[in-house]
């Protein structure tokens, strides 16, 4: 048995209405043929044996039926939903490009200024990887490094914060770019004297930060800060 069914339902109802031209059925018929082809899971008409009359009678008696037209509406809705999908995934994969070539890490850089005592072990001044700086410890010591600076808390801690303000300034950046801040006392005691010089460097949004009590530091410094900027 071989099944024809309709493309469209346009083309159903162009069929139906040649079937009551004039020109008699076979004319018809032919023209009706014409319109109906191929393979549908929706929609079949008549068999061969049956003959092109009967062909024509079924296409007009389903030309117009709500399960048809329900089965061709269903399938364009599956396609336009696909297309909608297909799309969607186009720009979330987009997206995902993008932000892949954004997060390319960065090498590390190493940077350092004549404006602060040198570094005298294994460590950097600064290290910069993307737009982080990461500033070593630094402590109340003479440019050369030989000796220490300052003869209290207030005035260790303000040597200290003033070089930091110098190597931040070597990479064009201030002591507004510091994001975080580790400080280290002998003792806490005299944290009300470190904090009133500190709020002077930082009076305006300060960064986060986390100050303990240490046994030692270097040198016998009493103070020792490290800090995290962003440009």
């Amino acid at each position: 048995m071989r099944r024809f069914a309709a493309r469209t339902l346009p083309l159903q109802r162009k069929a139906a209405s040649l079937s009551g031209r004039q020109g008699g059925a076979g004319s018809s018929c032919r023209q009706a043929k014409e319109l109906v082809v191929g393979s549908s899971d929706c929609t079949w008409f008549g068999t061969e044996a049956g003959g092109m009359k009967s062909l024509c009678a079924s296409v007009a008696r389903n030309s117009y039926s709500p399960r048809k037209r329900s089965c061709f509406t269903n399938r364009r809705q599956e396609m336009n939903k696909l297309n909608r999908s297909t799309f969607a995934a186009a720009i979330i994969l987009i997206g995902a490009v993008l932000a892949g070539c954004q997060s390319v890490p960065t090498a590390k850089l190493i940077h350092a200024t004549t404006d602060a005592p040198a570094a005298i072990g294994p460590y950097s001044q600064m290290v910069q990887s993307g737009d982080l700086y990461y500033l070593s410890g630094v402590i109340p010591l003479t440019m050369d490094g030989r000796s220490i600076s300052g003869n209290n808390v207030e005035e260790q801690t303000r040597v200290v914060l003033d070089y930091i303000n110098a190597t931040l300034r070597s990479q064009g950046m201030g002591m507004g770019n510091v994001l975080m801040s580790n400080v280290y006392l002998v003792d806490l005691n005299q944290f009300p004297a470190f904090n009133k010089v500190y709020a002077e460097y930082f009076s305006s949004a300060p960064p986060a930060r986390a100050t303990v009590q240490v046994s030692r530091l270097p040198r016998d410094v009493q103070v020792e800060i490290a800090v995290v900027a962003r440009r």
